[in-house]
């Protein structure tokens, strides 16, 4: 039989290594298939779990952006988180600092500086001419009392309103402190402001003053936000508006407020100061009028 099959098949060695090879070759076609759709799925996933990896980092920031957001309503991050939990309840704290800022003649100065840029041709949007004066201003002051460890709380045409001392335990001195430094560092800066090439020179008017102050929170439909309601406010607003000079450069405390900061402290920062004593809301109180500008 093997007679019979080597005539029939002459070359069959050589056949069957042809077929070896070839099985060999289908093998190796298998694995390299096999190996670069391992690749193929290995770069896939690679490539998914960088893009999740992406995606979860920018959503942690916009988690964190959205918060401070959020947070710049309140007194502190530890209160708005509070208020997220459900567990804020109003309260009351004694000797809170008060600074009012207000920027003197702005409205004169912007409008002198619309008209010169229209004299030469330029045509100008008044609106949004004062809007970018008012909106830098306002970003400027805030970011300064926040420099400062202040809560900017509240703005009203050109004026923005700081609180420092939320934290009962916190001292009141250095509250009382850090509002006089924020109040030197607006007397300064705003003859700069805004920066160039085309500063519109005007001053700053400020009123200081501590007291009592409840905060509760208040919602409108789904937004939620807390304004301090304290007789000390309205007297830092009294002062700005009615005991500083028009132009501005002069900052107005009451006497709590000097008495916290101490004669050393204003001796050693001021060009002028004047103490009187007036009627506030039916309340006698000293005036220290500081002339830094």
């Amino acid at each position: 039989l093997g007679m019979v099959w080597r005539r029939l098949f002459p070359k069959q060695r050589e056949l069957e290594r042809q077929a070896e090879q070839a099985r060999t070759l289908g093998l190796q076609r298998q694995l390299a298939t096999s190996d670069s759709e391992r690749r193929r799925v290995v770069d896939e996933l690679t490539g998914t779990l960088a893009e999740k990896v992406g995606l979860a980092h920018e959503l942690a920031e916009m988690t964190v952006r959205s918060f401070r957001r959020f947070a710049a309503r309140f007194p502190s991050e530890a209160i708005a988180q509070e208020v997220l939990d459900g567990t804020f309840k109003s309260r009351r704290v004694d000797r809170c600092v008060f600074l009012v800022v207000d920027a003197a003649g702005s409205t004169r100065a912007t409008q002198a500086h619309i008209e010169a840029r229209r004299a030469t041709g330029e045509t100008v949007d008044e609106s949004a001419g004062f809007g970018a004066v008012y909106n830098g201003f306002m970003t400027w002051a805030s970011e300064i009392i926040e420099t400062h460890g202040g809560w900017p709380f509240a703005f009203e045409g050109d004026s923005v309103k700081g609180m420092w001392g939320f934290n009962p335990r916190a001292d009141r001195r250095e509250a009382a402190l850090n509002a006089w430094l924020a109040a030197q560092e607006l007397i300064a800066g705003v003859a700069q402001w805004p920066p160039a090439p085309a500063p519109q020179r005007f001053g700053a008017r400020i009123g200081i003053a501590t007291g009592a102050a409840d905060f509760n929170l208040v919602r409108t439909g789904d937004r939620s936000f807390m304004s301090p309601n304290a007789p000390a406010l309205n007297t830092a607003a009294h002062l700005e508006k009615e005991k500083c000079h028009w132009a501005g450069g002069e900052v107005a405390m009451d006497g709590v407020t000097a008495g916290l900061l101490g004669e050393d402290e204003l001796d050693s920062h001021i060009r002028d100061i004047a103490r009187t004593r007036e009627m506030l809301d039916s309340v006698e109180i000293e005036i220290v009028r500081v002339r830094l500008g």
